[in-house]
């Protein structure tokens, strides 16, 4: 009865997990291999969580051990459990688990028991993760783990007229004495799902397999005791980032195939360079025909037939004038943006010129405002775009702020992501910060 009672409760699990990770979309023949973690992204790596449930007795006096107790008049073997752990990579982490409870079971005409108290800690692997690496925010997620750890225990073995035929932790006059304390060997499975960016409910099945076989109190038996804890739980990510290791395998599994466009980037900008140090100036530089008046040459000049009065960005596209509200009005003057590198959002210094005249501006027109606008490439997720547009935005309102004295309600910052691709074959155009001047 046992034997097929754990064995249902492992099937049960197993299947619940194959559909997590089959749903995701595993790709057997996908060139990407796993890499290291990016130290770009700031992840929840530290998590608590709370469970309540059962402990199942495995051993000599165990007929029929069931989450009721067996045949010991439907006592509840109850269990309640904390855990802390930390993810150290989207694959793998660690957790130190502590649990107390109760154990009653039954065999023939014998019946204990049990009061118990655990300590673990436990290596956790991120299946979901390892399986289906190409699933990012995810909602399912499967971890095995596997550890050791101290049980505490005292137990009572009585027979059918509830007679004491035995004890373990107990003195002679029936009074508890100290726990007896026995090492064990730990592995279990938690399958858990998120119900917002800093909780998720998880179900958690584990073992633990003893070097002592007096858990029952039975005074000689066959062998090792086994028993197995199941319960539903709850657990708390700390981190101010809504990001999580658990359910994320971004961006170490994109990395490869990011690396490789970032080297053929950076090659085409190479040839182009070393193209135009052998040549000579681009016509486009130097010329002076302008047929719509809006000061950018024909030969770069996106919207060659701007009505005049129209302002326009360095492409020559119209822009705006005032904003939704009609809050703002836009002043027509032109500030080249300012570029960054890939997945940063450092300001070299080759564009702090770009800046330097934007801040001697603002400080000879003290009447003007600047909205800064973040952009980045097509690479990555929406929400990390957002943050990576934003923190280059940051970047430049530092400087002009530290460097130039510009004082922080003078200006604005805007964080487009990746909604505003200029190029779509070329990235270096799109990892930019672009300034509108305004009143």
């Amino acid at each position: 009865m046992r034997t097929h009672t754990l064995a249902s409760i492992l099937f049960f699990l197993f299947l619940t997990a194959s559909h997590n990770t089959s749903a995701q979309g595993y790709i057997n023949n996908n060139p990407l291999k796993p890499c290291k973690d990016s130290t770009d992204l700031i992840y929840q790596k530290w998590h608590i969580s709370s469970l309540f449930g059962s402990n199942l007795f495995f051993g000599d006096v165990a007929s029929s051990s069931n989450i009721w107790g067996g045949n010991v008049g439907g006592k509840f073997s109850w269990l309640y459990q904390f855990n802390i752990g930390r993810d150290i990579s989207q694959n793998f982490g660690t957790r130190l688990d502590l649990s107390m409870g109760k154990i009653y079971s039954s065999k023939n005409n014998n019946w204990f028991d049990a009061d118990i108290r655990n300590l673990n800690i436990d290596f956790t692997i991120n299946m979901s993760n390892i399986i289906s690496p190409y699933k990012y925010d995810k909602k399912w997620n499967t971890t095995v783990f596997i550890g050791g750890g101290i049980l505490g225990y005292r137990s009572i073995l009585y027979d059918n007229d509830d007679k004491v035929i035995n004890s373990v932790g107990y003195n002679a006059d029936g009074s508890k004495d100290n726990l007896l304390y026995t090492p064990q060997l730990h592995l279990g499975i938690i399958q858990s799902y998120r119900i917002s960016q800093k909780l998720d409910i998880n179900i958690e099945f584990s073992t633990s397999k003893l070097v002592i076989d007096n858990l029952d109190a039975k005074i000689a038996g066959s062998a090792n005791d086994l028993y197995a804890k199941i319960g539903i739980g709850i657990t708390y990510f700390i981190g101010k980032t809504n990001k999580s290791f658990r359910y994320n395998s971004e961006p170490c599994f994109m990395q490869i195939s990011i690396n490789k466009q970032e080297v053929l980037e950076k090659q085409m900008d190479s040839i182009a360079k070393t193209y135009l140090e052998h040549t000579v100036s681009n016509p486009c530089d130097t010329s002076t025909i302008d047929t719509d008046g809006d000061s950018v040459p024909d030969c770069r000049d996106l919207e060659p037939n701007t009505p005049k009065g129209r302002i326009v960005n360095y492409q020559g596209r119209s822009i705006n004038n005032s904003d939704t509200n009609n809050t703002k009005t836009i002043i027509s003057i032109y500030f080249s943006p300012v570029f960054f590198e890939y997945n940063k959002s450092i300001v070299d210094p080759s564009e702090q010129k770009t800046i330097s005249a934007l801040a001697v501006y603002m400080r000879q027109n003290n009447n003007v405002r600047v909205l800064l606008t973040g952009h980045t490439g097509k690479i990555g997720s929406e929400e990390f775009n957002k943050t990576l547009s934003a923190d280059r935005c940051k970047a430049i309102k530092k400087i002009l702020i530290n460097d130039y004295g510009i004082t922080k309600e003078r200006i604005e910052i805007k964080a487009a992501g990746k909604s505003d691709i200029l190029f779509e074959n070329k990235s270096n155009g799109n990892r930019r910060v672009d300034f509108t001047i305004y009143k």
